[in-house]
C-alpha cells in the first residue's frame, strides 16, 4: 500500500472507496415516531434546528444535547 503525504505531488485527487463500508455510530435520541410541534419534535424533544443540523454536529455536541433532553424529561 502506497502512503501519501500532504506535500507529495502524487497525492490522488480522486479515490475509489467502492469496496469500503462506512459504519457510523452517531448517537441520536430519534425514536422514529416524529411528531413535529411548533418548534420541536414531540417524540424526541429536539428543536427543529437540532434535527436539521444533527448529522453535522460532533458526537460530543450530540451527547450534550441528549443529556439536556433527558434532564428536561426528568423534571
Amino acid at each position: 500500500m502506497r502512503r501519501y503525504s500532504v506535500t507529495d505531488n502524487e497525492w490522488p485527487l480522486e479515490a475509489d472507496f467502492s469496496d469500503t463500508t462506512l459504519i457510523t455510530t452517531a448517537s441520536s435520541p430519534c425514536v422514529k415516531e416524529c411528531e413535529i410541534g411548533e418548534d420541536h419534535c414531540l417524540s424526541c424533544g429536539r428543536s427543529l434546528k437540532d434535527i436539521q443540523d444533527w448529522r453535522d454536529y460532533s458526537e460530543d455536541k450530540r451527547k450534550n444535547i441528549m443529556k439536556s433532553l433527558e434532564d428536561k424529561q426528568n423534571v
